[in-house]
Parts: structure tokens; sequence; C-alpha cells
């Protein structure tokens, strides 16, 4: 699948920060994949701006993550979860059509 860096960091911020051992792994697996790396983060020239990251939109790169049937999972219970509870923002609606929305075929 391919993210922008928007999705990465919605992504990174929709996994929990405590569960069981289990899940804490394949958390960890999914954060070393979809986390920014410092080259990256310079490339786009990111910043923190107060309480927001702000990046050169025109730079703004999508990486192919490939991610396990688990994986992908936990991460389709998560954004069910936020819906669910009313938690989505607009900025998480390609990232929610990524994972739970059919697409034609």
């Amino acid at each position: 699948m391919k993210f922008k860096i928007l999705d990465r960091i919605l992504l990174l911020n929709l996994l929990p920060q405590q569960a069981d051992i289990v899940t804490l792994r394949i958390i960890k697996d999914i954060k070393e994949r979809v986390e920014l790396s410092a080259k990256e983060m310079e490339e786009v020239k990111m910043e923190q701006v107060e309480a927001s990251l702000k990046w050169s939109p025109e730079k703004d790169i999508s990486k192919e993550i490939e991610l396990s049937e688990v994986e992908t999972k936990l991460i389709k219970e998560k954004l069910k979860e936020a819906n669910d509870n009313k938690k989505l923002t607009l900025q998480h609606v390609p990232l929610y059509d990524m994972f739970l929305v059919e697409k034609d075929k």
C-alpha cells in the first residue's frame, strides 16, 4: 500500500499506546515501517510549529509499505473503533477508505 506523509502520521496516532504483549509487538513492527526517517523529514522540510507538524506539500512523498494480514486487521479494528466513537476527522477519510472501503475492480 502507498502511504502519504499525513496517512503515516495519522496511522501512528491511531495505534494504541497500551495493549497486551502480542498486540504491542504487532504495533512495534508497524511503527518501524511507518515512522518517518530523519532523511525523509529533511527531504520534505518537516518542522514542528507549535503543536502541529508542517512540511512542503510539493515534496510530499508516498511510500510503499507492506503490511501483514494481522497488521492490517489491527489497523482496520482501530479505524472501526474510532469511527464508532466518532473520533475520526476529515483527515482520516483517505486512510479509512484505504483500509475499509471496497475498491471497484
